[in-house]
């Protein structure tokens, strides 16, 4: 309680997250835009506040897709079509893509009306209405929300239809529920694998190997059922990493533009957008770098930390073995970060958790800072690698198929899947790396 009173007003806390107005912020040196893009789709699967009570998480704690299983049976049953264990589809432009939910009058569509467009509490209805008769039919209330957010679940709805047919091909006699079944839990070792081979290495400084039997963590202290916690929540909140405008055909997009917007991604196609988020640079996950729209986020952030105690970024550091901060020097060499810590905080161990996480030096080939690193390389094995469908008695043939475990293991990146769903790239590029 004496630390909580003691932190400096709140607004002016959050002003040390603004990017300067007009500008582009500072850029990453190895990330390019799929990387953010492929994080926030990546979490939204796990890290689900309670709008109601942002305490609870309404997730299941597991990476499960629900991105695009959706987050109950009932969701999911929309979804699929009942047939050869697909979801349904639609092709436009001769690729596919998820069926829209609205009819051109504005109507939803009977078929889809258990499932959610816009995430509870925000007033986008209005701003997007002109939009809204494009909206796909798809597993979360955020899932149209942005084009990287879509390109991923059009990308990974193709991937299950894919599987489903290798399957059916391969096993006749199987019906529609073992097909999407089945589908479905091949998808999840998938994007479990390629989180840990492509988006961990990318974002560790240290390389880690995942392999296609991962008996090796069954002994393990932390394996274990997951449990998302709230400072695991609040530390995977890079909204920095976000230009001000995307890049998309060679013209800049801005927020309101590719808000809810499909057409961004029909119109240019899933392999070109993707080489379009890949050939330009995110920007730094730091401080005076978050763009104009979600500035506000940041406040709220600090609020949530202050409202549940969360203890102060010494705390957090001492806890993983790191050498706590003397000095506020020893969090930043960066004058500007420099001078404002010294004007807001009276002592170092003042300084919060989530100021702490975007404030602290990196090394040059670094994208975060040490502490913020250490605890996304621990969360990546103790809340990945302890997936249910990992264990000892499941990660097999009898659950996956010999199909399925042929799959999985020739799945490494997200270029892997993209390229299997598209044909011949054409030399276009998929990366979590900047390639100017």
């Amino acid at each position: 309680e004496n630390y909580i009173s003691r932190l400096p007003n709140i607004n002016a806390v959050a002003d040390l997250y603004k990017r300067p107005e007009g500008t582009e912020g500072k850029l990453s040196h190895n990330s390019s835009v799929l990387f953010p893009a492929f994080a926030m789709w990546f979490t939204d699967g796990f890290l689900r506040s309670d709008p109601k009570d942002i305490r609870k998480n309404l997730s299941n704690h597991q990476i499960d897709l629900c991105q695009i299983y959706g987050l109950n049976e009932e969701v999911t049953h929309q979804l699929r079509s009942g047939k050869e264990g697909k979801f349904k589809y639609q092709e436009i432009n001769g690729e596919v893509y998820p069926p829209y939910a609205y009819r051109k009058d504005g109507t939803l569509r009977e078929a889809f009306n258990g499932l959610e467009f816009f995430p509870t509490g925000h007033k986008l209805e209005d701003t997007v209405k002109p939009r809204k008769t494009r909206l796909f039919a798809m597993g979360t209330p955020q899932s149209n929300s942005t084009p990287g957010y879509i390109a991923f679940n059009t990308l990974m709805l193709r991937e299950h239809n894919r599987i489903a047919d290798e399957l059916m091909n391969a096993y006749p006699a199987w019906d529609d529920e073992r097909l999407f079944q089945t589908a479905r839990n091949i998808m999840i070792v998938q994007l479990i694998k390629i989180v840990v081979e492509e988006y961990i290495n990318h974002i560790a400084p240290v390389s880690f190997k995942f392999r296609a039997d991962p008996s090796f963590t069954y002994d393990e202290d932390w394996y274990r059922s997951n449990w998302m916690t709230l400072e695991f929540n609040i530390l995977y909140r890079w909204h920095a990493l976000y230009p001000t405008a995307m890049t998309i055909n060679n013209q800049p997009v801005t927020f309101d533009e590719f808000m809810y917007n499909t057409d961004l991604v029909v119109d240019r196609g899933l392999s070109p957008l993707m080489d379009d988020m890949t050939r330009q640079q995110a920007c730094q996950p730091c401080l005076f770098n978050t763009p104009y729209f979600l500035h506000e986020i940041e406040r709220k952030n600090l609020h949530l930390c202050r409202a549940h105690r969360v203890q102060s970024y010494n705390a957090y550091r001492e806890h993983f073995s790191l050498p706590k901060a003397q000095t506020f020097r020893d969090i930043s060499t960066d004058p500007e970060i420099l001078e404002a810590l010294q004007k807001l905080y009276k002592t170092v161990d003042d300084v919060e958790f989530y100021v702490g996480l975007y404030a602290e030096d990196r090394g040059p080939t670094s994208l975060f800072g040490p502490l913020l690193s250490v605890m996304v390389a621990v969360d990546a094995f103790s809340q990945a690698l302890t997936n249910p469908l990992l264990a000892k008695n499941v990660f097999n043939v009898d659950t996956f198929s010999q199909v399925g475990m042929d799959i999985i293991n020739n799945t490494h990146r997200i270029a892997d899947i993209l390229h299997r769903n598209t044909g011949d790239a054409g030399g276009l590029a998929c990366s979590l790396s900047y390639v100017g």
